[in-house]
């Protein structure tokens, strides 16, 4: 039996937010996803060269597979540990990003959202990424509407990033982002909904975090995105709401998805204060 894990890197598995990482937690981390049957994929917004960054200042495990650019880039990890590039993929991605008119997709969302484009630097070939500011109003739907006939052939992540108090936008092929590479590996690997689990912590782990797939948001998760999945649950108890944060989170979550993986040397996970209303 294969089991395939997807994790998002940035306050998800790195613990880089402000809550505290449990002792421990990356240790269990690693004793999880180093089971038989296992296959890890990290599903990050950062680009590949910042992903390849993480691990090393992190000591991550090696993946099986890395999802970078919010999905726009999918990498299989040889037993080499090299980095080869899905072929398939960027083919798929050409064929729905070819009809979107950038320049117009700038203009209005400018003009209608505030947004303003990322640096060049921040820009894929079938992704424009944005910032705004932090308590504007902007949702998937919302910019769905604004983009008018575009809305068909582009999808939308929204995230808001602490370490700078922006909100950040990324205009992506419709059916991509991280829920699409999901789908992309289990379609490449033959791994069904049912042995298939995602986490994450923030809007831009929605689409993923409300899949068909079991999902699990850590304790440490954005306020915003944990009202979003309470008030549109997939189904009851899904997305799983962890009680720590962080790898501990992550643990936990998928042991209550998988309990044949375990077990794994650790303690009961300690609640934390701002998730516990």
């Amino acid at each position: 039996m294969t089991i395939l894990i997807c994790t998002d890197l940035d306050r998800t598995l790195l613990p880089n937010g402000e809550v505290a990482e449990p002792a421990g937690a990356r240790d269990q981390f690693d004793q999880l996803v180093g089971r038989p049957g296992v296959l890890l994929a990290y599903v990050s917004g950062r680009d590949p060269a910042l992903v390849r960054v993480a691990m090393e200042q992190w000591d991550l495990p090696e993946p099986d597979f890395i999802a970078a650019d919010v999905g726009t880039h999918v990498l299989e990890v040889d037993v080499d540990g090299e980095w080869i590039a899905d072929e398939q993929w960027p083919e798929q991605l050409a064929e729905r990003w070819q009809h979107v008119d950038t320049r117009r997709l700038d203009s209005l969302l400018l003009e209608g959202a505030g947004l303003t484009p990322q640096s060049a630097a921040r820009q894929g070939a079938y992704k424009r990424s944005y910032s705004g500011i932090s308590d504007a109003v902007v949702t998937p739907v919302l910019l769905c509407k604004l983009v008018g006939d575009m809305a068909s052939r582009v999808c939308f992540a929204v995230s808001h990033d602490p370490d700078v108090d922006e909100l950040l936008v990324d205009a992506l092929p419709a059916g991509s982002g991280k829920r699409g590479a999901v789908e992309h590996l289990q379609s490449r690997l033959g791994v069904d909904d049912a042995h298939t689990i995602f986490i994450g912590d923030s809007g831009n782990d929605l689409d993923a975090l409300l899949g068909p797939w079991p999902s699990v948001l850590v304790a440490n998760g954005d306020v915003s995105t944990r009202r979003h999945v309470l008030a549109h649950p997939v189904e009851e108890d899904q997305p799983y709401l962890a009680r720590a944060p962080y790898a501990a989170g992550i643990v936990e979550g998928v042991l209550d998805a998988f309990p044949e993986l375990g077990p794994v040397d650790r303690d009961e996970p300690e609640v934390l204060d701002l998730c516990a209303n």
